[in-house]
């Protein structure tokens, strides 16, 4: 039987992602949604030529997505394209600088991400930290607890958000409490730093994961808690933190008031958006949205809409005597450590 080729017509298999803004949270799980549900297509484009908007927080949920989703088809030797990477773009020219397109896995286009701080204007590009970074050397006489390290590193960043007319002292407090969550709760080799700070006083602080997430780590103290969202909401309330329940991991009398401090602050001067596998929290004064995700890991970003104009340490003497409170009343009753309390 002779076939006629001319009459066979062949499906082109690609798919493109046009990508407009990276600015806005819910258009960004929009198009984590569309980028899972063309991540086992033959050929996946994803087009930057359109985008105009960017900002921390969306920007670092859409790459934490995008970066499972290439590895995943690079595990299914399936071809992710990347184009409209085009210098003449600003926007394109930004995320080039801060290492996003490395980060999420495109080799050929971009700088590197950086393993120290460094700051550019006012912001923080994409910067790696291992954990190894935060362990004792062995072979120094100087003993440098972890806490330390992370105390240090907190400083640096904090700088970014301050001027020398405003204390950041406070502020390296939020920033610390952060770090020591994601050293003692990700299970992973490593974790990665990303921040914003504009002349209106406006802040956001990402700091993200490829670690287990949040919901293995509380299950040994609350074997009650059924999914991520229950352990996002968990993890937000005082006295709740895995190293205060195992003692090796506990090096520098963590109470876990850390991140419930973090996210009243954020609540009430911005917001603060949780991620952990496969649930995304983000909450202000006023509201709560719950997205779904599907990225490993865990995300924590902290908006602030005026830095100046926060008394961080009447705020902070303000939620830890309310979070005594609460915690005192719990399951498991916790006053807050010194190291918490270190913020003066």
């Amino acid at each position: 039987m002779e076939i006629n080729l001319s009459s066979i017509t062949f499906v082109d298999m690609s798919e493109t992602i046009d990508i407009f803004s990276l600015s806005k949270l819910d258009s960004v799980i929009r198009l984590c949604n569309e980028l899972n549900e063309k991540k086992d297509c033959d050929e996946l484009i994803i087009d930057f030529s359109y985008v105009r908007y960017v900002r921390p927080a969306a920007t670092a949920v859409f790459a934490r997505e995008i970066r499972s989703i290439v590895k995943y088809r690079k595990g299914k030797e399936l071809k992710t394209k990347v184009q409209g990477l085009n210098d003449s773009n600003r926007v394109v020219s930004y995320l080039n600088f801060i290492g996003f397109f490395k980060f999420i896995g495109v080799k050929n286009y971009g700088e590197e991400v950086r393993t120290t701080v460094i700051r550019n204007g006012r912001y923080i590009p994409i910067t790696k930290f291992c954990y190894t970074r935060f362990k004792p050397d062995p072979d120094s006489r100087e003993i440098i607890q972890p806490a330390d390290l992370i105390d240090i590193q907190a400083s640096e960043i904090s700088r970014l958000f301050t001027t020398d007319s405003m204390p950041h002292v406070s502020l390296k407090y939020v920033i610390c409490e952060i770090l020591r969550n994601a050293y003692e709760h990700s299970l992973s080799d490593n974790f990665f730093v990303f921040g914003q700070y504009w002349r209106t006083g406006e802040m956001e602080l990402v700091i993200l994961d490829d670690g287990v997430g949040i919901h293995p780590t509380l299950l040994k103290k609350y074997p009650y808690l059924t999914n991520q969202y229950d352990a996002i909401m968990k993890s937000l309330e005082p006295g709740v933190s895995r190293a205060s329940f195992e003692p090796e991991l506990n090096e520098y009398g963590n109470s876990g008031f850390g991140l419930y401090v973090v996210s009243e602050l954020a609540k009430k001067h911005g917001e603060i958006l949780v991620a952990s596998n496969d649930a995304t929290i983000a909450m202000n004064k006023d509201r709560k949205l719950v997205f779904q995700t599907t990225a490993r890991g865990t995300l924590v970003c902290v908006k602030i809409n005026n830095i100046g104009d926060v008394d961080y340490d009447k705020e902070i003497d303000s939620i830890i005597a309310a979070g005594q409170k609460i915690s005192l009343q719990g399951e498991y009753p916790v006053s807050p450590s010194k190291r918490t309390l270190s913020y003066k």
